[in-house]
């Protein structure tokens, strides 16, 4: 009797999966609206996906905490950056809070489609993302955070008919012996901050 209820427990989870890889592929809202359709996913019962952007969400770093502490001890490089919509207030001031929820999504996507398929890219919270890059220079992290964000600039997002532009501040830091990742994510935020005071539109590392 539990044999039948297994297959139908690994189908369902494959479904899963085929529908989020669908979304990372496709950016398709039709694909997102599908998965809540089909009631496959469900926001409440999984705590490590972000519902809005179908990304991991900021649980997912209890889960990976461990093993990015283990690449120190093996001497890979990781590197977290903490990235913020600048001016993210005036979105929703301005075009109201839905539009700006699809300004995060639309944004989330970008980074799916710009960083390699093994970085992390985590919804922090509100209009904050960190990414995750592993088996990479500080050289290397700086150049990567700086060509998305000239792509995002000149990229213009069409949200309902409306022709909206956005930039983003970004801090990085690397994963060293000696610090946590709680302390990796507060140096990068505090870089972050000093981008901001400095005039917004940059990545300091």
């Amino acid at each position: 009797l539990q044999r039948p209820q297994k297959k139908f427990l690994n189908l369902n989870s494959f479904l899963i999966v085929f529908y989020f890889e669908l979304t990372l592929i496709y950016s398709s809202d039709v694909v997102i609206n599908r998965i809540y359709e089909t009631g496959l996913y469900d926001a409440k019962q999984d705590a490590y996906i972000d519902p809005l952007t179908l990304i991991w969400y900021r649980r997912r770093l209890k889960n990976i905490e461990v093993s990015l502490l283990n690449r120190i001890e093996a001497d890979k490089k990781t590197f977290i950056a903490i990235l913020d919509i600048d001016n993210y207030k005036q979105i929703n001031d301005t075009y109201g809070q839905y539009i700006g929820e699809i300004v995060v999504r639309s944004l989330s996507r970008e980074m799916k489609s710009n960083f390699r398929v093994y970085d992390e890219i985590i919804r922090f919270g509100g209009e904050e993302f960190l990414i995750i890059m592993k088996n990479i220079s500080s050289e290397q992290a700086y150049n990567k955070l700086e060509k998305f964000r000239e792509h995002i600039i000149s990229n213009v997002f069409d949200v309902q008919g409306k022709n909206i532009r956005i930039t983003f501040t970004a801090g990085i830091n690397e994963l060293s012996d000696g610090i946590s990742l709680d302390e990796c994510i507060n140096e990068a935020d505090k870089k972050l901050y000093y981008g901001k005071n400095a005039g917004k539109n940059v990545i300091v590392i």
